[in-house]
């Protein structure tokens, strides 16, 4: 039994001191238990050998914590800068191990670490500051550890990041010049693709040449893939339309889309979003079309336009060319709040499907967008990097190929 010291030795000395010793009573060994939990170390149940190993591995850990304590500045301090012997400062601008990235190299994006942690390049003069931070809540959970510990960590996953820039740079060259020599049409998502592919190969170890001559294979493959969806795509064509109303072939739209969709497979499952919307607006498909195949709405979008009744006539100007709100009209009041609704439900909703659903309600075009700037401007929405591109469309009329001819032509078109 080990004897429960009432003086203020520390934890180690308390039961350092008195292991080994036996005897006492039940009451004594029930109140060293209860000092020993206080510190992380659970005896309970435990007797004779494995209750003594169980409390210097307390006394140890107890011991470890207490020296990476003292080596520790109060949190919000300005501590000095600390290098760790053996870990190279991560300074410079070439992207090699152990030195700093460059901003074009865009080393603020984290990499995915063995534990699954994403990791952030810290720049040398916050390493210190924030080892210090680590340790603080390390040591709190009661993990032994030491600032220099710490500090040597970052530093490491430093020189990580900069190995794993350095190789998405020469993977993407590699990309670029595959592409270069039999599809420089590819858009920016399948020189990532392939790029990736690269890096694959370049961690996989392989030569340089085994390297250059499976890209060069992927990217024909990746040309051919294309160019065979495209010739599958059908057409958006005027005739087509109304050969398939007169002879009574034409299918739903539901199926159309599906049928399109399913063409698009490949590309659709290797998240090539845009390439297959660039064939499909090469084949003649206006925004609108060429979204209800790629994109969709979400339940939550489609949630709230439920509650969204058609627009009465009465709330537009009387000029029929432009059907924008009146000043002050309630049903302008309804729609500006139920887009707000909308777009905090889902703020990376597809804006053209949603003007769409708004238009098939009553909204003008012009009205949709005036509405979805007022909202970008007080800050209510943030368009994503895609609703970017889709903002672009949105500043003119939604038609296609053959909207555009027949508005040219003097007839109305959507």
């Amino acid at each position: 039994m080990v004897q429960i010291l009432d003086s203020n030795p520390s934890f180690s000395q308390q039961l350092g001191a008195q292991l080994g010793k036996a005897g006492g009573t039940i009451a004594q060994q029930l109140a060293e238990d209860s000092i020993l939990r206080k510190h992380g170390v659970d005896v309970a149940g435990l007797t004779g050998y494995a209750r003594d190993v169980k409390i210097k591995e307390g006394i140890k850990r107890a011991a470890l914590i207490g020296e990476g304590r003292r080596g520790l500045d109060p949190l919000g301090a300005t501590p000095g800068n600390t290098q760790t012997p053996g870990i190279q400062s991560v300074q410079g601008q070439q992207a090699q191990p152990g030195t700093q990235p460059t901003s074009r190299q865009q080393m603020n994006q984290p990499i995915q670490q063995a534990q699954g942690q994403e990791s952030k390049y810290v720049p040398p003069e916050q390493i210190k500051s924030l080892a210090n931070r680590n340790a603080h809540e390390k040591l709190n959970r009661g993990i032994p550890t030491t600032i220099d510990a710490e500090v040597g960590l970052i530093e490491q996953d430093n020189a990580r990041l900069a190995q794993h820039q350095a190789r998405q740079e020469v993977a993407g060259a590699k990309a670029r010049d595959a592409l270069s020599k039999v599809y420089p049409d590819a858009t920016d998502e399948q020189q990532a693709i392939l790029a990736r592919k690269a890096e694959q190969y370049i961690t996989q170890g392989l030569s340089v040449g085994e390297q250059d001559r499976r890209m060069a294979v992927d990217a024909k493959n990746m040309k051919n893939q294309v160019s065979s969806i495209e010739k599958a795509l059908p057409p958006k064509r005027f005739y087509t339309v109304a050969k398939e109303k007169l002879l009574g072939t034409g299918r739903s739209a539901e199926k159309t889309r599906e049928s399109i969709r399913l063409k698009l497979k490949p590309l659709l499952d290797d998240a090539q979003f845009d390439t297959a919307r660039t064939l499909l607006k090469n084949r003649g498909y206006g925004p609108e079309e060429a979204e209800a195949i790629v994109s969709n709405l979400s339940n939550e979008t489609k949630k709230n336009l439920q509650g969204f009744e058609p627009i009465k006539k009465g709330a537009f100007h009387d000029d029929p060319s432009y059907r924008a709100f009146k000043e002050g009209s309630p049903e302008a009041q309804k729609f500006g709040q139920n887009l707000q609704q909308t777009m905090q439900a889902d703020p990376a909703t597809n804006l053209i499907l949603l003007r769409k659903e708004y238009e098939d309600r009553g909204v003008d075009w012009r009205s949709f967008k005036d509405q979805l700037d007022n909202l970008q401007s007080q800050d209510v929405f943030k368009p994503n990097d895609d609703q970017m591109k889709q903002i672009d469309l949105l500043d003119q009329p939604p038609l296609d190929r053959l909207d555009v001819l027949l508005h040219n032509f003097g007839f109305k078109g959507r």
